[in-house]
């Protein structure tokens, strides 16, 4: 019996991790899509994706001020998702 135990730990690999991962994402994807948070978290995502792109760029003051705007973001989602919290 112990050694039945010990071959289905020994069993779970990668695979299973990337299953969990998979079902997690889907799962907030879901939730997203659900509320009224999906234009929210796309205009985070843009916003996101500007300052990447501003880094990458060397645009000093356009970083900065969206680095900035992202703060604000992350509070605007708890004021969002107060009801969920």
């Amino acid at each position: 019996m112990k050694n039945f135990f010990s071959n289905i730990i020994s069993g779970i690999g990668i695979n299973d991790d990337i299953l969990v991962v998979a079902f997690v994402v889907y799962k907030i994807l879901g939730f997203i899509r659900q509320s009224r948070a999906e234009q929210l978290v796309k205009g985070l995502l843009v916003i996101l994706g500007a300052t990447a792109l501003s880094d990458l760029l060397h645009l000093y003051t356009l970083n900065w001020l969206l680095k900035s705007s992202l703060a604000v973001g992350v509070i605007a989602l708890v004021v969002v998702f107060q009801p969920e919290l």
